[in-house]
């Protein structure tokens, strides 16, 4: 039997897929009579596809796609079409956001390091921002610079520096209250200095902005703030499934140092994600963008190997999004292609 699977990879998920070199051992296909009866026609990709590898190797692997990527643009849709008919914006803690599985993220460890050039508080700034269990905890935060060090913290109104040129705000939140938030407090007496700088946990934010919301938003010169900005952050994952809707896969391995991450930025490279040690289980991933039951997928008992992904702004104000994997390997590997028109 003829068959090229590159066609079914080749625009997976609405983005341009290539791979240098492919290693397989133990494959087994197996079609279902096509329309003409005789089984012999996935090639053709018009029968049941069904193909079982004991184990994958991918060399040389290249994943383009714009960004946000077409399976994102259609959960903010599919959101925006349930939100209040007043445009009020869905806050973290939906039943649609229930969906997602972040468990990596809420065990995220690690530190954030930000360096400002000529920062908005007067001075260069030297920024470190502790996560532990997937939040940050204002109070640990500094701001080191000539003179004084400055403090963050999170208020009401948001994110801000306590500079020696006064409170200045890098990010505003657009509602009174955020899920997993802790706004600063004061002292009893009226013009108390601050006791506790906040705290903000970090998934039930990202469900909100995977769900379309918008609960932060840049403050008045941010944007320009940003473009003096370099950040490095080593962070470590936990172990747990990331996914939604059935697609995704489970972490694993912490304990032995693996899916520790590396994050850097820089105002001319853009933002750069270092994965050098992957280790997940039960992934499951459709073959569209669309996905649903005739969508088909893409299943794998286990999943190791290591990637970066780098997130670059393009001519005209595009926004592109780059994987690159030097080999992933998958085991008990499995994909299925339902029959054109199956369940219709």
């Amino acid at each position: 039997m003829g068959m090229d699977l590159r066609s079914h990879f080749r625009d997976l998920n609405g983005a341009r897929v290539s791979c240098q070199g492919l290693c397989v051992s133990g494959i087994a296909c197996r079609t279902v009579d096509g329309p003409d009866g005789t089984g012999n026609d996935a090639a053709a990709g018009t029968g049941d596809l069904s193909v079982t590898v004991d184990e994958l190797r991918l060399q040389g692997v290249r994943i383009e796609a714009p960004w946000p990527p077409a399976g994102a643009r259609a959960i903010v849709h599919s959101t925006a079409a349930a939100a209040p008919a007043h445009g009020t914006p869905v806050v973290a803690g939906t039943a649609h956001m229930a969906a997602w599985d972040l468990m990596p993220l809420d065990g995220l460890a690690g530190a954030l390091r930000i360096a400002v050039t000529d920062a908005a508080w007067l001075f260069d700034a030297d920024v470190r921002v502790p996560i532990e269990a997937g939040r940050i905890d204002f109070n640990h935060a500094t701001v080191s610079h000539v003179g004084p060090d400055s403090s963050m913290g999170l208020s009401r109104m948001g994110i801000y520096v306590d500079a020696p040129n006064g409170r200045q705000y890098l990010a505003l939140l657009a509602a009174g209250h955020v899920d997993g938030a802790r706004f600063e407090h004061r002292g009893a007496l009226l013009a108390s200095r601050v006791t506790d700088r906040g705290a903000l946990a970090l998934v039930p934010l990202l469900r909100a902005f995977l769900s379309g919301a918008r609960p932060v938003q840049p403050a008045a010169g941010a944007e320009a703030l940003l473009a003096r900005t370099r950040l490095d952050a080593r962070l470590r994952l936990a172990d747990g499934r990331i996914g939604r809707d059935g697609a995704g896969l489970a972490l694993t391995g912490a304990a032995a140092g693996r899916n520790q991450v590396e994050l850097m930025s820089t105002p001319e490279a853009g933002l750069l994600l270092r994965w050098p040690e992957l280790s997940a289980e039960h992934a499951r991933w459709p073959l569209s963008a669309h996905g649903g039951r005739d969508a088909g997928c893409c299943t794998a008992a286990s999943l190791q190997g290591s990637l970066s992904v780098e997130l670059r702004r393009h001519a005209g104000g595009r926004r592109g999004v780059t994987l690159q994997a030097p080999e992933l390997v998958l085991r008990q590997f499995s994909l299925h292609r339902p029959q054109a028109g199956a369940g219709t």
